[in-house]
């Protein structure tokens, strides 16, 4: 049995389109907003997915917590745990963390593929050109324990340091 679909005008389609960018530019605006937390202990208890928290850190590094909110203000949907040198105040590494859905088909074969406690990685280096004309490398490093994607980035870290940082984390289920 062949079914029909109604015949839809260009400009009906083009008008359904602007309607869901609105809706996802807006939704994603409100996403940007942050709470910082002090405390990543009483973070986890709003996250309702594993965390992971790297254990045997250099004293001078300090922790800035966001979380964000999706839709549900009781609840956290993202978080990003920021490391700062305490000395020069410079980001060391971002780790950002969700409930895994999937990750991208290009990180697969884009990635150098790494074991980080048992879990398959991926690990890439990006290099930029600044505008003052020098380059930029950022490290990015992937992957899913317990059902919680994990993702290092640092241009400070060198891909030997990150992947002991991560081997070295705690999951932790609040």
């Amino acid at each position: 049995m062949k079914v029909r679909l109604p015949q839809v005008s260009h400009s009906c389609i083009y008008a359904l389109c602007i309607l869901l960018s609105f809706i996802l530019l807006s939704n994603s605006t409100y996403a940007v907003q942050s709470q910082e937390e002090s405390n990543i202990l009483e973070v986890a208890t709003k996250v309702h997915f594993p965390i992971a928290i790297p254990v045997d850190l250099p004293e001078h590094w300090g922790l800035e917590v966001n979380t964000l909110p999706f839709y549900d203000q009781s609840r956290v949907d993202e978080l990003k745990l920021l490391y700062h040198d305490e000395r020069s105040g410079g980001l060391i590494v971002a780790i950002d963390q969700k409930p895994y859905v999937g990750i991208d088909v290009s990180e697969v074969f884009a990635y150098k593929r790494v074991s980080i406690n048992g879990n398959i990685g991926f690990f890439q280096t990006t290099k930029e050109k600044m505008r003052d004309g020098g380059d930029t490398s950022t490290r990015k490093l992937t992957w899913v324990e317990d059902n919680t994607k994990i993702q290092m980035t640092s241009a400070v870290l060198t891909e030997e340091q990150m992947l002991k940082l991560a081997r070295k984390t705690i999951l932790y289920d609040g």
